[in-house]
């Protein structure tokens, strides 16, 4: 049992639990990675990752006409000026049905990049004039994987690591980074939805584990409530070995659940104390250990965005508010912690596009 579990996590910089809003970050830079156009009118999900000197690489979801129908595919774009220009983005992946969640994950030993995501199957695929002739897709499917030795130029034929039938036959999703511990073990959060008929198994939370880098895989954890979803799930490695896992849910909270065995196990989910509108968070740690929370801290709205940091993954303390404008709404962050800085990406409002704020560390 892990002590640290069954306490809430703390929020420097709140007065009486509450945060103050005005908090601003006048040193905070604004970039557009994407902006929606009359072809593209949906953005969302986005994925940021490192690979090497001046070089950024970032991928979302898209669809010409709004989330979840069957033209959603998974765009690729390049900066190499740390996130000040953007190449005009690629199509890495699409199908048949939609494909939602991109992770990357740049080895630098292998100079190879990983783009993990969920690919909707036809037990996902369902009947709506409002996508046209291409129909839309639940969230969910199966977990599949592309590599890239060309930084994002070219792409493997995609291999599947977690199936719809697995598990007890319910779709599967990714949202947010894989970690890698000091001994090379990689760690992938996943969730699993239930939207319909054919989805027979338990909505919960787990992680997919591999030893021998990414060759072979096995899923661990079936974390539950009975009171919310818990999903979009994500990961820190802080001190001691032990490894943090935060959810979205619907109580107003972020919850967690602790692992002291790499991941192999995991505590029950207790809620932490900082506020959750039910919308995706994500955490992402330096080099030398400091964890990151991207999040919207409310219980009701998804602004304003902020960025807190943490170094044992139980007390936290104000970094930057990333943006705050009442007018539209900022979601579904994945920060990068890269040199002296901190890189988020975010959806600007899914209507708008997929925006870059870049904080001090």
């Amino acid at each position: 049992v892990v002590v640290a579990a069954a306490v809430g996590l703390g929020c420097l910089g709140c007065v009486d639990g509450v945060r103050n809003s005005s908090q601003e970050n006048d040193a905070v830079q604004h970039y557009w990675i994407y902006k929606t156009n009359s072809y593209i009118k949906y953005t969302h999900m986005s994925m940021i990752e490192s690979i090497g000197g001046n070089t950024l690489v970032a991928a979302w979801q898209a669809s010409s006409i709004s989330e979840g129908c069957n033209d959603q595919s998974i765009f690729f774009s390049t900066s190499n000026n740390l996130g000040t220009n953007w190449t005009i983005p690629t199509i890495a992946q699409n199908g048949s049905y939609a494909v939602w969640g991109p992770v990357l994950l740049y080895r630098p030993q292998t100079k190879e990049l990983w783009l993990f995501f969920t690919q909707s199957t036809k037990y996902q695929n369902r009947v709506d004039p409002n996508c046209q002739n291409f129909g839309r897709s639940y969230p969910g499917g199966e977990i599949r994987y592309i590599t890239s030795t060309d930084f994002g130029n070219t792409w493997s034929n995609p291999t599947t690591i977690l199936t719809f039938e697995s598990r007890g036959q319910v779709g599967k999703m990714t949202a947010n980074p894989a970690v890698v511990t000091a001994a090379g073990r990689w760690i992938l959060p996943f969730w699993q939805e239930v939207h319909s008929v054919y989805d027979i198994g338990q909505g919960n939370a787990g992680v997919l584990i591999s030893d021998d880098q990414g060759k072979n895989w096995k899923d661990y954890g079936y974390i539950h409530n009975n009171a919310s979803w818990l999903i979009e799930n994500t990961l820190a490695i802080v001190p001691e070995g032990k490894i943090l896992q935060l959810f979205r849910t619907k109580l107003g909270y972020i919850y967690q659940s602790w692992s002291t065995d790499n991941g192999e196990t995991w505590t029950n989910a207790t809620a932490t104390t900082l506020e959750n509108p039910d919308a995706k968070v994500c955490l992402r740690s330096s080099s030398v250990g400091v964890a990151y929370l991207a999040f919207n801290p409310s219980k009701t709205l998804r602004r304003p965005l902020v960025v807190d940091k943490s170094t044992d993954g139980i007390t936290w303390a104000f970094s930057a508010t990333l943006d705050s404008d009442p007018s539209t709404t900022y979601q579904y962050p994945t920060p990068l912690v890269y040199g002296s800085k901190v890189y988020t990406t975010y959806s600007a409002d899914t209507n708008n596009g997929i925006k870059l704020a870049i904080s001090d560390a």
